[in-house]
């Protein structure tokens, strides 16, 4: 289960594993990204 303590406003804190941990970090990616597909986002990145 994903604590909502962990979401600021612009980030995400907490600490690990007790908060944040794999199956936490997979479950927040998977949300962005379905939204982003919904939505039609497209991720810019210069490396």
């Amino acid at each position: 289960m994903i604590s909502e303590s962990i979401f600021r406003e612009n980030d995400i804190r907490g600490t690990y594993p007790e908060e944040l941990n794999e199956s936490v970090i997979k479950e927040i990616a998977k949300g962005i990204a379905k939204k982003m597909f919904s939505r039609r986002y497209f991720l810019y990145c210069r490396c």
